[in-house]
C-alpha cells in the first residue's frame, strides 16, 4: 500500500490546484465564482499588475493565498472595484 503521508505532502500542479480550489469555493447552490491571478486580471481590466496586488493588499477586495507564491482574486470583486474607480 502506498504511504499516504507522502502523497498528501506532494504539491499539486497549478491546473489541478485550480480545479480543487474551484470546487472547494463553490457556493451552496453549486455555482462557482471565477478566480484569477493578478496578471490575467490586469490584462482583462487594462490596469497594471501591481495595481491589482496593491488594491488587494489595501483590502478593497479579498485575496486568496493558495501557496506562498500563488495568490488569486475573485474576478467579480475586482471588476466591481475597477468599474467604481474609473473616471469618465
Amino acid at each position: 500500500m502506498k504511504d499516504l503521508k507522502f502523497h498528501l505532502l506532494d504539491p499539486l500542479p497549478y491546473s489541478q490546484m485550480k480545479t480543487k480550489i474551484s470546487s472547494e469555493m463553490a457556493e451552496p447552490d453549486g455555482t462557482a465564482d471565477e478566480y484569477a491571478r493578478a496578471k490575467r486580471l490586469a490584462k482583462r481590466f487594462d490596469v497594471c499588475i501591481r495595481s491589482i496586488r496593491r488594491w488587494g493588499d489595501k483590502g478593497h477586495y479579498a485575496k486568496y493565498k493558495l501557496s506562498p507564491r500563488v495568490v488569486v482574486y475573485k474576478e467579480a470583486e475586482v471588476k466591481a472595484y475597477v468599474d467604481q474607480s474609473r473616471v469618465g
